[in-house]
């Protein structure tokens, strides 16, 4: 916007102050209609021109001057005295209209955005396929027609002194923790900023502790997901332009369960979140145990398979934690940029990078093929966590595992483990206990959270 050299808005007149503010603005149009003594002023990028065509355009091209105050009186045309809130709808998608002094406008918000299609982050094989998208009305809309209870309640903010972005969190009125809920009102009109873009974003300014690499908000595309949690009387917050929605607060195990559990059959269910348990032991520890065991406890290995051991770290110049540090990076290097190249190319890259540096740094002696293996195991494990940032997290701390495996061994993994529990268990999200129903312990809680329960047992 221009600058008014220190003019007050409040005493410029209503139209003079807006075609100020807009001045030198290529998509603002501004038109007039002097049979009427009429102007209007619009963004042409963010309204619908057929709506604004048929329900300013006509109607002011078919009536006369002496009939424009009867049409203003109309419920669609607000009136508005306050220059920057007449700025503030014009790039909300409204069309001010300015008369004999006054200023009306009226809402013709129509941008284009793209169509409902499934979420490429969170894919499942049974369950709906819909994910939302960057328009915050299409995202309520998902949720209004899944969710039809009159508790249903939204709440707007607008964040950012420059970009304005609107926001709003949704939450079951009869479900909801009132201190929840008045806690995050609280953090959200704390943020100062100039603009939030996206909901990864602005968790971040209000998490309870933003040093932790765990999501202490659980992040999602999926309208099937959010009204699960709204159902389990949490807040779900959405942002404009931001296809994502947060829920609040979130557990540790929330980060662990994928749509999936609840569209297959409950002992598939129950297998493979088992599976996704002991993924999350074998990203942490495989390479760390391999780094303890062949520097300070070879005992720990079987006699047949100590032999091909030794045979295989020979060849290696470098100690183990040097070898599996190469190799963890090298790894994480793939990783980055198969997630940065065009989605063909990154596949192809991934798959024949992983190949072709594997079977060469085991030729070159750089590392030991067992390793090679370890590797890859722990590389899929963490790949098998349903939530990304989650597992960004674990992949992270599997790093300080072998640092401190290279340091004391296996004494150095059990302080590794102490650590990482006791940060778990001191995390808070939305002031409620990040390990709950673990920590503190709720034994009668642990079936919905360990394992999925038969639906017809389990009635709510």
């Amino acid at each position: 916007m221009n600058d008014l050299s220190g003019q007050n808005p409040s005493v410029m007149p209503l139209l003079d102050y807006t075609k100020r503010m807009f001045e030198d603005s290529e998509d603002i149009v501004h038109r007039t209609f002097p049979e009427l003594s009429l102007e209007i002023i619009y963004s042409s990028v963010l309204i619908d021109n057929s709506a604004m065509y048929r329900e300013v355009i006509v109607p002011l091209s078919n009536i006369k001057e002496s009939e424009v105050n009867d049409l203003m009186k109309r419920e669609q045309f607000v009136p508005l005295e306050s220059g920057e809130d007449i700025v503030a709808k014009i790039l909300d998608g409204h069309v001010a209209i300015f008369y004999q002094q006054l200023a009306y406008v009226i809402s013709e918000y129509g941008p284009e955005y793209r169509s409902i299609s499934v979420s490429p982050s969170e894919m499942v094989v049974a369950g709906p396929n819909d994910a939302f998208v960057e328009s915050l009305n299409t995202n309520i809309s998902l949720i209004r027609r899944r969710l039809k209870n009159p508790t249903l309640k939204f709440k707007s903010y607008l964040i950012g002194s420059q970009a304005k972005s609107k926001m709003v969190i949704a939450y079951l009125e009869d479900h909801v923790n009132q201190d929840w809920l008045s806690e995050l009102d609280q953090r959200i009109e704390e943020i100062q900023t100039d603009s939030i873009q996206d909901t990864h974003i602005l968790v971040q300014y209000i998490e309870d502790d933003q040093i932790s690499m765990f999501p202490q908000y659980h992040i999602t595309q999926r309208p099937d997901v959010v009204i699960s949690k709204l159902l389990e009387g949490k807040i779900v917050g959405l942002l404009e332009g931001s296809p994502n929605a947060f829920s609040a607060p979130s557990q540790f195990f929330d980060f662990l369960e994928s749509p999936d559990d609840y569209g297959q059959r409950w002992i598939y269910a129950i297998i493979i979140r088992f599976f996704r348990y002991l993924a999350v032991i074998v990203t942490l520890l495989g390479t760390a145990l391999y780094v303890a065991i062949t520097t300070y406890h070879y005992e720990m290995v079987p006699q047949e398979l100590l032999v091909s051991l030794s045979e295989s770290r020979s060849k290696v110049p470098f100690p183990p934690v040097i070898e599996a540090l190469i190799l963890e990076l090298t790894i994480e290097f793939l990783r980055e940029a198969g997630i940065r190249l065009p989605i063909r190319i990154g596949q192809t890259l991934g798959i024949v990078g992983g190949i072709v540096l594997g079977e060469a740094s085991v030729a070159a002696g750089f590392t030991s093929n067992i390793l090679v293996i370890i590797i890859a195991g722990s590389t899929l494990a963490s790949l098998v966590l349903p939530n990304y940032t989650m597992s960004i997290a674990f992949r992270s701390f599997r790093f300080l595992f072998i640092m401190l495996a290279a340091l004391f061994g296996n004494f150095g993994i059990f302080v590794s483990v102490i650590f990482l529990v006791n940060h778990l268990a001191g995390l808070t999200s939305l002031n409620t206990p990040y390990l709950y129903p673990l920590a503190p312990a709720y034994p009668k809680t642990w079936k919905y959270t360990f394992m999925r329960s038969l639906y017809q047992k389990n009635k709510k």
